[in-house]
């Protein structure tokens, strides 16, 4: 079970094992139904904080709700959780049945070498182990991630700073323009715009790409804009006026 929008990989690796995702509506500000996520009686749940593709963290008091009633394994996504000021470390110490998991592709800049990690009680640490094969991560990233996490910790924050600025210069913009982008704690905006995937096509046209969402559930078209230096953030803010008009 899972919140909607979301995700989008999750229910493909779900239907992959054998599995048929069950969809529990997400609201606007993050918003979810505990009682629904119970109701589905899922043996996983899976819950993205802050959310892809939306941006907004999920209310700690439902989070916290859905973990109490589950009735299985708890995946707790937290790929973007260093853009944001809500760390939910707290609940692998005081649930065994929370998984959370974290990437080297976001803040620390290491997408090419496709490696993360998961936080969890050493019981369930070890289930994981039983599943994952001898070949999941090669050395080089290995060495990569933990020099970052050991010796590059300052320059991250520096650039999530740097981020935060430029996002919240980026939204200001985005209103002034007459656009309602939703509430983020990620390092990108979504923004819901009319037929999106024209918009979307005529700034790659401009040479700036964006994630195009036709119909996101409960929002409709939108893109999703991931937050750069000033200056691309200034040409993408170009285009998307020229191509709105």
């Amino acid at each position: 079970v899972m919140p909607n929008p979301s995700f989008g990989m999750i229910p493909v690796f779900a239907r992959i094992n054998g599995l048929e995702p069950v969809f529990v509506p997400l609201g606007r500000d993050g918003d979810l139904s505990p009682a629904a996520f119970d109701a589905a009686g899922a043996r996983i749940t899976y819950l993205c904080s802050p959310n892809n593709p939306t941006g907004g963290a999920l209310r700690r008091a439902d989070i916290d709700e859905i973990v109490r009633t589950a009735r299985g394994l708890v995946i707790v996504d937290q790929a973007y959780a260093e853009f944001s000021t809500d760390s939910l470390t707290d609940l692998v110490k005081a649930h065994d049945n929370v998984l959370m998991t974290r990437t080297m592709s976001k803040a620390f800049g290491l997408a090419g070498l496709r490696i993360g990690y998961g936080i969890g009680s050493p019981a369930l640490v070890r289930e994981v182990e039983k599943s994952r094969g001898p070949y999941k991560v090669n050395a080089l990233a290995a060495r990569a991630a933990i020099s970052a996490l050991t010796g590059d910790l300052a320059w991250v924050a520096d650039r999530i700073a740097d981020m935060k600025t430029n996002r919240a210069r980026f939204i200001a913009a985005l209103e002034a323009m007459g656009l309602a982008p939703l509430p983020t704690d990620a390092n990108f905006v979504c923004v819901p715009v009319g037929d999106a995937k024209r918009v979307g096509a005529s700034m790659r046209m401009r040479g700036v790409a964006v994630r195009v969402f036709e119909d996101l559930p409960g929002i409709g078209g939108a893109l999703r804009i991931t937050i750069g230096p000033w200056e691309m953030m200034d040409q993408c803010l170009s285009s998307l006026a020229e191509s709105l008009s």
